[in-house]
């Protein structure tokens, strides 16, 4: 067996989808068939029996569902005058037009009404976001709060946005509005609230160096505050089909990462960077809010890592598969995220279908990889028209599920996809700079600030050119 993780995440994915959507004796079923046909491939391949434990991946994931599902159990069921006591951390604090959200991850809710046949009355952990006219807290603080408790609504027209699904996929089951703080306790002077307070300086950074629609624009972009992006900007990035950019994602993190590791490569040892690239990206992930989309990413760069410092290569079909095994099991609804279904569909666009358009002598089948010493005619021959396949295969690999979720796509932003994501690597580094030169001297930060600014411009040129 080539690729054992990646015959695990299939097992898991199809465990998670039927648990969630089918009755219970088809899990049974298909555990038995799934059982059955690995043992006849054991008995005829002579596959080590080790493997079995990939395998049983889908049992697992069926208790792990099923376990999860506990947190869901109000959902549905929650009447006007529902309070409950939530305890928890503060993942984030987002200040809205009229009003504060804090949102809580895996947070204890604990319900204050008397129980009933129909609710119940269990203590259970789930995923929160707290409205409140007032800001109660910062991010990081550990918080005991009482909330009148909400449930997301669902569609009641057909095509009609599916507000709880979204929210369940990425983990947050109910919203509430706040009613009085018990307890709040401080993580002033931790590391997590040091990097929130460093994402704040940044943010500040942004505003004094952009103009005020490129300093939201850059914001989304780098940190995932969307809070000050401008509502038009938004609008024209959505309707020409590259919004993706505004949201931090896979490309985000590993241009990140894997900047820090290569360059950081040249001068120390490879325990020591890998050590140091980790924690970097481990702390980028945590201020820019934990996305499942950077999560995979990050999961594939430190088994990139790993394979690197043990002198291995990784596979990447297997590693895309361990990424989804992990990502199941801390959240098996993920499978219904349209973020988790983009990204690994984007990584398999590049690991299956680009190998179909270029080889070790070719680029676009069309265009051979030539050894030259100049340097432009490599740009051109190999990075430059390399990236614009990458960009194709990813198309083509998201495209279906594209049109599904929202039933069309603009062809211009095929395009403009093709643009926008090789000069992504442009603004990231341009924000990066600005912002950590700036926390030292405003002055200089305005000088890096400007290849981001420009590009950002030109964006905005291409879209309403449109």
């Amino acid at each position: 067996m080539k690729r054992p993780f990646l015959v695990a995440a299939v097992a898991g994915l199809a465990a998670a989808y039927l648990s969630i959507y089918s009755d219970r004796y088809i899990v049974l079923l298909a555990g038995i068939i799934i059982m059955a046909g690995y043992l006849i491939f054991y008995k005829h391949s002579k596959t080590p029996l080790f493997y079995i434990l990939f395998v049983l991946i889908f049992p697992v994931m069926v208790i792990r569902t099923e376990y999860y599902s506990r947190g869901m159990c109000y959902q549905g069921k929650l009447s006007e005058d529902c309070y409950a006591y939530v305890k928890g951390e503060a993942a984030s604090v987002t200040r809205g037009d009229n009003s504060y959200a804090t949102k809580l991850n895996n947070a204890l809710l604990i319900p204050d009404w008397q129980k009933d046949d129909e609710k119940g009355n269990e203590t259970v952990k789930s995923g929160i976001i707290i409205y409140s006219q007032d800001s109660f807290c910062h991010a990081g603080d550990y918080v005991y709060v009482k909330v009148k408790l909400k449930d997301f609504e669902e569609p009641t027209n057909e095509g009609q946005f599916n507000t709880r699904a979204y929210y369940t996929s990425a983990g947050i089951n109910y919203h509430g509005i706040f009613n009085e703080a018990v307890n709040i306790t401080s993580r002033a002077g931790t590391l997590k609230a040091g990097l929130l307070n460093m994402a704040d300086a940044i943010k500040n950074v942004y505003d004094n160096t952009f103009t005020e629609k490129n300093a939201g624009t850059m914001r989304a972009i780098v940190l995932g505050d969307r809070s000050v992006l401008d509502d038009e900007v938004k609008e024209v990035y959505k309707k020409n089909g590259i919004s993706h950019i505004l949201a931090i994602s896979a490309l985000h993190i590993t241009m990140v990462g894997m900047s820090v590791y290569r360059l950081l490569k040249k001068f120390i040892r490879m325990i020591p960077v890998a050590v140091i690239s980790s924690i970097i990206m481990l702390s980028y992930l945590y201020i820019t809010g934990n996305s499942v989309s950077a999560g995979r990413a990050v999961i594939m760069i430190l088994v990139f890592m790993l394979a690197d410092v043990l002198g291995r290569t990784s596979d990447g079909a297997n590693t895309l598969g361990l990424a989804v095994v992990i990502l199941i099991i801390i959240n098996p609804y993920y499978i219904s995220n349209s973020g988790f279904i983009m990204s690994f569909l984007a990584m398999t666009g590049i690991i299956f279908v680009k190998p179909v358009f270029s080889n070790k002598e070719t680029v676009m089948l069309f265009f051979k990889k030539k050894k030259t010493d100049s340097l432009t005619a490599t740009l051109v021959y190999i990075h430059v028209i390399d990236m614009l396949v990458t960009g194709l295969c990813v198309q083509i690999a998201t495209l279906p599920v594209m049109l599904c979720m929202s039933g069309q796509i603009a062809i211009i932003s095929l395009l403009l996809n093709i643009i926008v994501i090789p000069l992504m690597s442009v603004i990231m580094v341009s924000g990066i700079l600005t912002g950590i030169t700036g926390l030292i001297s405003m002055k200089a930060a305005l000088w890096t600030a400007g290849a981001g600014e420009y590009i950002l411009d030109l964006y905005s040129w291409l879209q309403y050119c449109t």
